[in-house]
């Protein structure tokens, strides 16, 4: 098998545990081209969170140059942080991210979480009996990289 099958293979599966999921948590049935749909969706989503949650790990949306130094330009490049050390602004576009998610699953979607830890996917889902892959530290990933 070549890596364009196992490709198709690998995003075959996924789609049908989205469809798995989706019924489990509103008692619908997804079809596939529904699935890829919502696959697309949910990757969009994921790299909006993966965005806010690295920047709230670094402190900045990019990795500043030896030149936003120089002309200062680091200080807008920074996410505005409380005393409190939280990030009003970061967290108020994840919980937009968050409000689509639910409502792409009918508002219900059992153990979802956003992952603050920018070494994975941000959008988990913690629990049992779900259909899809996990990750190291047990949780499901909800829109995994295909390769």
């Amino acid at each position: 098998m070549n890596k364009k099958q196992q490709r198709a293979e690998n995003l075959t599966r996924h789609y049908s545990n989205l469809c798995a999921l989706y019924t489990q948590n509103t008692g619908e049935a997804l079809t596939m081209e529904q699935a890829k749909k919502l696959s697309n969706k949910l990757r969009k989503l994921e790299a909006l969170a993966t965005i806010e949650t690295t920047a709230q790990l670094n402190g900045y949306y990019q990795e500043p140059t030896p030149q936003d130094y120089k002309n200062g330009n680091f200080e807008k490049m920074r996410l505005k942080c409380t005393e409190n050390g939280e990030y009003p602004e970061s967290e108020q576009k994840l919980d937009k991210v968050r409000a689509e998610v639910l409502k792409l699953f009918k508002g219900t979607l059992n153990g979802f979480f956003i992952n603050y830890d920018a070494r994975g996917y941000a959008l988990k889902i913690k629990g049992e009996n779900c259909p899809l892959s996990q990750d190291w530290g047990g949780y499901y990933i909800l829109s995994p990289e295909i390769q």
